[in-house]
Protein backbone atom coordinates (compact mmCIF):
# COMPACT_ATOMS: atom_id res chain seq x y z
CA UNK A 1 0.00 0.00 0.00
CA UNK A 2 1.23 3.49 -0.80
CA UNK A 3 2.16 5.25 2.43
CA UNK A 4 0.14 8.29 3.44
CA UNK A 5 1.41 10.68 6.13
CA UNK A 6 -0.56 10.00 9.30
CA UNK A 7 -1.27 13.72 9.73
CA UNK A 8 -3.02 13.92 6.35
CA UNK A 9 -6.71 13.16 6.07
CA UNK A 10 -7.20 10.27 3.65
CA UNK A 11 -9.44 10.78 0.65
CA UNK A 12 -10.89 7.41 1.60
CA UNK A 13 -10.11 4.80 4.20
CA UNK A 14 -11.52 1.30 4.62
CA UNK A 15 -10.81 -0.89 7.65
CA UNK A 16 -11.76 -4.60 7.66
CA UNK A 17 -14.73 -4.12 5.36
CA UNK A 18 -16.99 -7.07 4.53
CA UNK A 19 -19.98 -7.02 2.23
CA UNK A 20 -22.49 -9.84 2.06
CA UNK A 21 -25.68 -10.33 0.14
CA UNK A 22 -27.52 -13.37 1.33
CA UNK A 23 -25.04 -16.13 2.05
CA UNK A 24 -22.55 -14.78 -0.50
CA UNK A 25 -19.47 -12.88 0.66
CA UNK A 26 -18.63 -10.28 -2.01
CA UNK A 27 -15.92 -8.47 0.02
CA UNK A 28 -13.88 -10.01 2.80
CA UNK A 29 -11.77 -8.00 5.27
CA UNK A 30 -10.79 -5.24 2.80
CA UNK A 31 -8.57 -2.47 4.19
CA UNK A 32 -7.04 0.34 2.16
CA UNK A 33 -6.14 4.02 2.37
CA UNK A 34 -6.05 6.47 -0.55
CA UNK A 35 -4.49 9.91 -0.24
CA UNK A 36 -5.77 13.11 -1.86
CA UNK A 37 -4.30 13.38 -5.36
CA UNK A 38 -3.70 9.65 -5.73
CA UNK A 39 -4.93 7.77 -8.79
CA UNK A 40 -5.73 4.12 -8.12
CA UNK A 41 -6.81 1.43 -10.57
CA UNK A 42 -8.74 -1.62 -9.40
CA UNK A 43 -7.98 -4.65 -11.55
CA UNK A 44 -8.93 -8.31 -11.39
CA UNK A 45 -11.16 -10.87 -13.08
CA UNK A 46 -14.92 -10.52 -13.39
CA UNK A 47 -16.60 -11.21 -10.06
CA UNK A 48 -13.52 -10.24 -8.03
CA UNK A 49 -15.45 -7.53 -6.13
CA UNK A 50 -14.30 -4.35 -7.91
CA UNK A 51 -17.77 -2.93 -8.55
CA UNK A 52 -18.98 -3.91 -5.10
CA UNK A 53 -16.00 -2.15 -3.53
CA UNK A 54 -16.67 1.05 -5.49
CA UNK A 55 -20.33 1.02 -4.48
CA UNK A 56 -19.42 0.56 -0.83
CA UNK A 57 -17.02 3.54 -1.03
CA UNK A 58 -19.72 5.57 -2.80
CA UNK A 59 -22.21 4.87 -0.02
CA UNK A 60 -24.54 2.95 -2.35
CA UNK A 61 -24.01 -0.29 -0.40
CA UNK A 62 -23.72 -0.45 3.38
CA UNK A 63 -20.89 -2.75 4.51
CA UNK A 64 -21.82 -5.81 6.54
CA UNK A 65 -18.81 -5.15 8.78
CA UNK A 66 -15.95 -2.69 9.05
CA UNK A 67 -15.66 1.07 8.63
CA UNK A 68 -15.57 3.40 5.61
CA UNK A 69 -14.45 7.04 5.74
CA UNK A 70 -14.23 9.66 2.99
CA UNK A 71 -12.18 12.77 3.76
CA UNK A 72 -12.14 11.76 7.43
CA UNK A 73 -15.91 11.43 7.69
CA UNK A 74 -17.68 8.15 8.35
CA UNK A 75 -20.12 7.21 5.61
CA UNK A 76 -22.29 5.61 8.27
CA UNK A 77 -23.16 9.07 9.55
CA UNK A 78 -23.91 10.66 6.17
CA UNK A 79 -27.21 10.65 4.33
CA UNK A 80 -27.36 10.70 0.53
CA UNK A 81 -27.64 14.27 -0.69
CA UNK A 82 -25.63 17.43 -0.33
CA UNK A 83 -23.05 16.20 2.18
CA UNK A 84 -22.29 12.95 0.41
CA UNK A 85 -22.33 14.52 -3.08
CA UNK A 86 -19.64 16.98 -2.02
CA UNK A 87 -17.39 14.15 -0.85
CA UNK A 88 -17.72 11.40 -3.42
CA UNK A 89 -18.98 11.12 -6.99
CA UNK A 90 -19.29 7.99 -9.09
CA UNK A 91 -19.29 7.41 -12.84
CA UNK A 92 -21.18 4.14 -13.23
CA UNK A 93 -21.06 1.78 -16.21
CA UNK A 94 -24.61 2.71 -17.20
CA UNK A 95 -23.69 6.46 -17.08
CA UNK A 96 -27.27 7.33 -15.95
CA UNK A 97 -27.72 10.00 -18.63
CA UNK A 98 -31.10 11.23 -19.87
CA UNK A 99 -30.77 10.52 -23.58
CA UNK A 100 -33.72 12.71 -24.62
CA UNK A 101 -32.19 15.84 -23.06
CA UNK A 102 -29.36 18.08 -24.20
CA UNK A 103 -25.76 17.82 -23.06
CA UNK A 104 -26.04 20.97 -20.92
CA UNK A 105 -29.05 19.67 -19.00
CA UNK A 106 -27.37 16.35 -18.24
CA UNK A 107 -24.21 18.07 -17.07
CA UNK A 108 -26.12 20.47 -14.83
CA UNK A 109 -27.56 17.42 -13.04
CA UNK A 110 -24.19 17.39 -11.28
CA UNK A 111 -25.48 20.32 -9.21
CA UNK A 112 -28.12 18.11 -7.57
CA UNK A 113 -26.28 18.00 -4.26
CA UNK A 114 -25.80 21.78 -4.12
CA UNK A 115 -28.92 23.10 -5.81
CA UNK A 116 -31.41 20.78 -4.16
CA UNK A 117 -33.91 18.54 -5.89
CA UNK A 118 -36.42 21.14 -7.14
CA UNK A 119 -33.90 23.46 -8.77
CA UNK A 120 -32.01 20.54 -10.29
CA UNK A 121 -35.19 19.07 -11.77
CA UNK A 122 -36.10 22.49 -13.14
CA UNK A 123 -32.67 22.66 -14.81
CA UNK A 124 -33.47 19.43 -16.65
CA UNK A 125 -36.68 20.88 -18.09
CA UNK A 126 -35.79 24.53 -18.70
CA UNK A 127 -32.79 26.22 -20.35
CA UNK A 128 -31.08 27.35 -17.15
CA UNK A 129 -27.51 28.35 -18.07
CA UNK A 130 -24.64 27.65 -15.73
CA UNK A 131 -21.14 29.02 -16.25
CA UNK A 132 -19.72 26.08 -14.31
CA UNK A 133 -21.52 23.56 -16.51
CA UNK A 134 -20.40 25.33 -19.69
CA UNK A 135 -16.79 25.33 -18.46
CA UNK A 136 -16.99 21.62 -17.66
CA UNK A 137 -18.40 20.87 -21.11
CA UNK A 138 -15.58 22.90 -22.68
CA UNK A 139 -12.97 21.00 -20.66
CA UNK A 140 -14.18 17.65 -22.01
CA UNK A 141 -14.16 18.99 -25.57
CA UNK A 142 -17.91 19.08 -26.22
CA UNK A 143 -18.65 22.80 -26.30
CA UNK A 144 -19.92 22.53 -29.89
CA UNK A 145 -22.40 19.83 -28.78
CA UNK A 146 -23.76 21.68 -25.75
CA UNK A 147 -27.33 21.82 -27.11
CA UNK A 148 -27.26 18.35 -28.73
CA UNK A 149 -29.46 15.61 -27.35
CA UNK A 150 -27.29 13.05 -25.56
CA UNK A 151 -28.96 10.18 -27.43
CA UNK A 152 -27.41 11.47 -30.65
CA UNK A 153 -23.86 11.30 -29.32
CA UNK A 154 -21.37 8.49 -29.75
CA UNK A 155 -20.45 6.23 -26.83
CA UNK A 156 -17.20 8.10 -26.27
CA UNK A 157 -19.00 11.45 -26.28
CA UNK A 158 -21.54 10.18 -23.78
CA UNK A 159 -18.68 9.14 -21.49
CA UNK A 160 -17.39 12.72 -21.72
CA UNK A 161 -20.82 14.07 -20.76
CA UNK A 162 -20.80 11.88 -17.65
CA UNK A 163 -17.30 13.13 -16.85
CA UNK A 164 -18.37 16.77 -17.24
CA UNK A 165 -21.27 16.09 -14.86
CA UNK A 166 -18.76 14.81 -12.29
CA UNK A 167 -16.68 17.98 -12.71
CA UNK A 168 -19.77 20.06 -11.96
CA UNK A 169 -20.50 17.95 -8.89
CA UNK A 170 -16.87 18.60 -7.82
CA UNK A 171 -16.43 15.83 -5.21
CA UNK A 172 -13.20 15.25 -3.29
CA UNK A 173 -13.14 11.61 -4.40
CA UNK A 174 -13.99 10.44 -7.92
CA UNK A 175 -14.96 6.81 -8.55
CA UNK A 176 -15.31 5.29 -12.02
CA UNK A 177 -16.65 1.82 -12.68
CA UNK A 178 -15.19 0.42 -15.93
CA UNK A 179 -15.29 3.86 -17.59
CA UNK A 180 -13.84 2.63 -20.90
CA UNK A 181 -15.17 -0.94 -21.16
CA UNK A 182 -17.43 -0.10 -24.14
CA UNK A 183 -14.81 1.88 -26.09
CA UNK A 184 -12.26 0.79 -28.67
CA UNK A 185 -8.58 0.80 -27.53
CA UNK A 186 -7.69 4.22 -28.98
CA UNK A 187 -10.74 5.94 -27.47
CA UNK A 188 -10.18 4.12 -24.16
CA UNK A 189 -6.63 5.46 -24.00
CA UNK A 190 -7.80 9.00 -24.75
CA UNK A 191 -10.63 8.94 -22.22
CA UNK A 192 -8.47 7.57 -19.39
CA UNK A 193 -5.86 10.24 -20.08
CA UNK A 194 -8.59 12.89 -20.01
CA UNK A 195 -10.05 11.43 -16.80
CA UNK A 196 -6.67 11.55 -15.09
CA UNK A 197 -5.95 15.11 -16.23
CA UNK A 198 -9.35 16.51 -15.26
CA UNK A 199 -9.43 14.83 -11.86
CA UNK A 200 -5.94 16.07 -10.95
CA UNK A 201 -6.55 19.62 -12.27
CA UNK A 202 -9.01 21.25 -9.89
CA UNK A 203 -9.25 25.00 -10.50
CA UNK A 204 -10.67 27.29 -7.84
CA UNK A 205 -13.43 29.83 -8.24
CA UNK A 206 -10.99 32.69 -8.90
CA UNK A 207 -8.62 32.84 -11.91
CA UNK A 208 -5.29 31.20 -11.11
CA UNK A 209 -6.64 29.63 -7.91
CA UNK A 210 -6.47 25.86 -7.41
CA UNK A 211 -8.04 23.59 -4.81
CA UNK A 212 -6.78 20.45 -3.11
CA UNK A 213 -6.47 17.68 -5.72
CA UNK A 214 -9.13 15.03 -6.02
CA UNK A 215 -8.38 11.36 -5.56
CA UNK A 216 -9.41 8.90 -8.27
CA UNK A 217 -10.30 5.21 -7.94
CA UNK A 218 -11.36 3.40 -11.11
CA UNK A 219 -11.97 -0.21 -12.00
CA UNK A 220 -10.20 -1.03 -15.26
CA UNK A 221 -10.72 -4.23 -17.19
CA UNK A 222 -7.49 -4.03 -19.20
CA UNK A 223 -4.35 -4.23 -16.98
CA UNK A 224 -2.19 -2.56 -19.64
CA UNK A 225 -4.39 0.56 -19.51
CA UNK A 226 -4.30 0.58 -15.72
CA UNK A 227 -0.49 0.42 -15.71
CA UNK A 228 -0.24 3.20 -18.28
CA UNK A 229 -2.60 5.71 -16.68
CA UNK A 230 -2.59 5.15 -12.90
CA UNK A 231 -0.02 5.61 -10.15
CA UNK A 232 -1.15 2.70 -8.00
CA UNK A 233 -2.67 -0.70 -8.74
CA UNK A 234 -4.92 -2.65 -6.38
CA UNK A 235 -5.62 -6.14 -7.67
CA UNK A 236 -8.66 -8.00 -6.36
CA UNK A 237 -9.50 -11.68 -6.37
CA UNK A 238 -12.47 -13.42 -4.74
CA UNK A 239 -13.47 -10.31 -2.79
CA UNK A 240 -10.02 -9.70 -1.30
CA UNK A 241 -7.00 -7.57 -2.14
CA UNK A 242 -4.43 -9.77 -3.90
CA UNK A 243 -1.80 -7.03 -4.08
CA UNK A 244 -1.52 -3.26 -3.67
CA UNK A 245 1.53 -1.72 -5.40
CA UNK A 246 2.80 1.35 -7.23
CA UNK A 247 2.18 0.79 -10.95
CA UNK A 248 5.92 0.81 -11.68
CA UNK A 249 6.42 -2.17 -9.34
CA UNK A 250 3.77 -4.44 -10.86
CA UNK A 251 5.28 -7.40 -12.71
CA UNK A 252 3.97 -9.90 -15.24
CA UNK A 253 4.16 -12.50 -12.49
CA UNK A 254 1.83 -10.37 -10.32
CA UNK A 255 -0.70 -10.15 -13.14
CA UNK A 256 -0.47 -13.85 -13.97
CA UNK A 257 -1.14 -14.68 -10.33
CA UNK A 258 -4.29 -12.56 -10.24
CA UNK A 259 -5.77 -13.64 -13.55
CA UNK A 260 -4.81 -17.32 -13.57
CA UNK A 261 -5.32 -18.38 -9.94
CA UNK A 262 -8.94 -17.27 -9.81
CA UNK A 263 -11.63 -19.01 -7.85
CA UNK A 264 -13.29 -21.83 -9.76
CA UNK A 265 -16.66 -20.10 -9.37
CA UNK A 266 -16.17 -16.29 -9.32
CA UNK A 267 -18.43 -14.32 -7.01
CA UNK A 268 -21.09 -12.52 -9.11
CA UNK A 269 -21.38 -8.75 -8.68
CA UNK A 270 -24.66 -7.75 -6.98
CA UNK A 271 -27.02 -5.50 -8.92
CA UNK A 272 -27.10 -1.81 -8.08
CA UNK A 273 -29.74 -0.72 -5.61
CA UNK A 274 -33.07 -0.21 -7.29
CA UNK A 275 -32.24 -2.33 -10.34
Amino acid sequence: MTDTPSSEIAACSLVDVDYRYGDTIALRCVSLRVAPGESVALIGPSGAGKTTLLRVIAGLFQPSAGAVEVMGRSLAGLRPGRELAGLVGMMQQQLDLVLQLAVKHNVQAGYLGRWGTLRSLAALAFPIESTGARNAIRRVGLEDRIATRVGRLSGGEQQRVALARLLVQDPDLVLADEPVSALDPALADDLLALLRDLVSDRPGERPGESMAPRALIASVHQPELALRHFDRIIAMRSGQIAFDKPADDVTEKDLDLVYSLVARAPTPEPAAAGQ
